[in-house]
C-alpha cells in the first residue's frame, strides 16, 4: 500500500519478492498515472510489461485506443525518475 495514494492502494495489488525495488519503480508520477487506469491490469517481469483488461474483450474498433493506452503505461514507467536503492 502507498499511504499517499489511497485510490491506487484500494484498486491495485502489487506483488513481488523485493518490496523496496517495487516501491522504487512506482514513483509518484507512475502512481498518479496508474490511478487513472482503473479497471486495467498491468503485469511485469524483467523487461516485459503486459497491459490488459481482465475478462473484457476489446471491440476491434477500440483496439487502437487500447494499444495507445498501453503505450502510455510503458512511457509512464520509462519517463518516471527513479530513486537509487
Amino acid at each position: 500500500n502507498f499511504e499517499s495514494y489511497p485510490v491506487f492502494s484500494k484498486n491495485f495489488l502489487l506483488r513481488g519478492s523485493d518490496e523496496m525495488a517495487i516501491r522504487n519503480l512506482f514513483t509518484d508520477a507512475v502512481l498518479m498515472f496508474v490511478e487513472t487506469k482503473l479497471g486495467c491490469c498491468i503485469e511485469g517481469d524483467g523487461n516485459w510489461l503486459l497491459f490488459y483488461r481482465h475478462n473484457r474483450r476489446v471491440d476491434p474498433t477500440a483496439l487502437r485506443a487500447l494499444l495507445e493506452e498501453g503505450v502510455g503505461v510503458v512511457e509512464a514507467f520509462h519517463l518516471a525518475p527513479r530513486e537509487e536503492f
